[in-house]
């Protein structure tokens, strides 16, 4: 999926920035750029107030933090997939960023700002073509909009799927069905 006016941004390309307990996230525009992990923040999102400024409790403080993403931002949800601003986000949800500048007394402004999601392996049990969702191992996930535009997956096929959860409603979206082996 490539959007005009946002570089090369393709999620199958993007670079996975970091998996811990089962938890990924990719950063986009990562690609030959230089970028360290103090740049890099997950935390959980409180408010969006407006549509580029954000409230954001972070993980590693516990500290609530204003940030603002800059002009040309790259965003990615968990459900709509790249969008241009951060109205898709839900209270709740677990957030990760690329901060290009912090002050503490006021916002920080972010160059990347996307849903957290789980990774997980399984076995597709049921993948209708044209559908817009998909049973596995572990359950049904609605495909969201990238995902359903995937070639079809054979039931008994071992996928790796990139999982949102819907922190309001506890759905999960497949953002990603990519086959093992």
């Amino acid at each position: 999926m490539s959007m005009p006016g946002r570089g090369d941004f393709d999620r199958r390309r993007f670079i996975v920035g970091a998996s811990a307990a089962g938890l990924s996230f990719a950063v986009p525009g990562l690609a030959g750029a230089e970028t360290s992990a103090d740049d890099l923040w997950a935390g959980r999102l409180e408010e969006v107030v407006g549509s580029s400024d954000a409230i954001v409790t972070l993980e590693a403080t516990g500290v609530s933090q204003r940030v603002s993403l800059v002009p040309g931002a790259e965003v990615l949800h968990g459900r709509a997939g790249a969008v241009d601003d951060l109205s898709p986000f839900v209270p709740g949800e677990s957030v990760v960023m690329r901060v290009s500048a912090r002050d503490d007394a006021g916002a920080w402004q972010v160059e990347a700002f996307q849903s957290l999601f789980t990774g997980i392996t399984t076995t597709v049990t049921d993948a209708g073509e044209g559908s817009d969702s998909i049973d596995t191992a572990s359950g049904s996930m609605a495909l969201a909009p990238a995902a359903q535009e995937d070639d079809p997956v054979d039931a008994g096929t071992t996928v790796k799927v990139t999982v949102w959860t819907d922190p309001d409603s506890g759905d999960r979206y497949a953002n990603a069905v990519i086959p093992q082996g």
